[in-house]
């Protein structure tokens, strides 16, 4: 059971209604959130229902031309109620059907510019919640000084208002993993910049709760931001003394020639994305479907956060595969430490003094 938020750059072409389709599919997704859709009102039913079939959906067409913001849920699994929403963010409470997820949701995009996003912090104070809240979206704003790789350098002017926001509300971000930077300009060469736009953080309540939960930053594929996956799935921690790790270099390898084998390989899905919805058409001659003391409470919850923050979630083997339960994780350890320290000596050789 995972929830999905992405920035797609525009849903409108078939093409990336089909790759959004594939990836709710696949990684067996229940909610999304898309932002930036530029999709008008009278095609949202239409391509919503291209999309994932029999899904609902609430937006913010009431606020913004070309709602800015979908969320759309399968109803098998969640009950979801809009409870506010502005040109920036769409602000929900989300019941799972089982009554183990019991949250608020605010999925943000954020405008471009400083002085339109002070609205959005504005609205995010408003919107604060007793109960577990998470925020996460395209906010369009950078939150630290190594948020940016390459361009201009991050000025204090660029985060305060962001920051300030998350320091008032006690807010944290979430385990994560996978891309660092969320976002690229795709350009060529010196011209490249890389930011870290895309998060996702919760409340006091949300880290108390839910603080395990670990989301995932996909490569961008048919955007230029990457997706962020959360996986819902509840899992009970028996490791009491986590390992600890230690972060490490960002490394960047992402040269003039892959983006330009990147930009072809796009343009070539779109073609037989085409083709082969034509050919469909006219094999079943039909079209888609149209289609109180809340200082203890924070510190609490803080230390939650950062135990959650040192384990290791997941590893991979020398062998190449990919493992997350703890007595594998620490067994994979152990062997790896043991190889290269070697076995231990039965006998040691005497040596003769002169």
């Amino acid at each position: 059971m995972t929830w999905l938020v992405w920035n797609v750059r525009g849903i409108n072409k078939k093409y990336k209604q089909k790759e959004l389709n594939t990836c709710i599919r696949e990684n067996h997704i229940k909610l999304v959130g898309l932002v930036e859709t530029k999709v008008k009102m009278n095609k949202v039913d239409a391509i919503s229902q291209r999309i994932v079939s029999g899904w609902s959906l609430i937006h913010n067409y009431a606020s913004a031309l070309n709602g800015r913001i979908w969320i759309m849920w399968d109803e098998r699994v969640f009950e979801v109620n809009l409870l506010a929403q502005g040109a920036q963010y769409v602000h929900c409470k989300v019941l799972s059907k089982d009554k183990k997820i019991d949250c608020c949701m605010t999925v943000v995009y954020g405008y471009n510019t400083t002085e339109q996003r002070k609205a959005l912090w504005n609205d995010i104070r408003s919107l604060v919640s007793s109960q577990p809240w998470l925020v996460w979206g395209d906010f369009n704003a950078l939150l630290h000084n190594q948020d940016r790789l390459y361009g201009a350098p991050v000025t204090r002017a660029e985060i305060k208002d962001f920051a300030d926001c998350v320091q008032d509300l006690f807010l944290n971000e979430l385990l994560w993993k996978g891309e660092f930077y969320s976002w690229s300009n795709k350009q060529l060469g010196s011209d490249r910049i890389y930011s870290r736009l895309d998060r996702a953080i919760g409340n006091d309540e949300w880290m108390m709760q839910y603080g395990q939960l670990v989301v995932e930053y996909k490569p961008p594929h048919i955007s230029y931001h990457s997706p962020m996956l959360l996986d819902m799935k509840l899992k009970p921690s028996n490791t009491q003394t986590p390992f600890r790790f230690f972060n490490l270099n960002l490394s960047i390898k992402y040269t003039d020639n892959l983006a330009l084998e990147e930009k072809d390989l796009l343009i070539q899905l779109e073609k037989w994305t085409n083709i082969e919805e034509s050919i469909n058409q006219q094999k079943s001659r039909a079209m888609w479907i149209r289609l109180g003391d809340s200082n203890n409470k924070y510190f609490t919850a803080m230390i939650k956060e950062r135990r959650h923050r040192k384990q290791i979630i997941e590893l991979t083997t020398v062998a190449g595969a990919k493992i997350m339960e703890p007595d594998e994780i620490r067994k994979e350890i152990i062997t790896f430490y043991q190889s290269l320290m070697g076995t231990a000596m039965t006998n040691i050789t005497a040596v003769s003094a002169p």
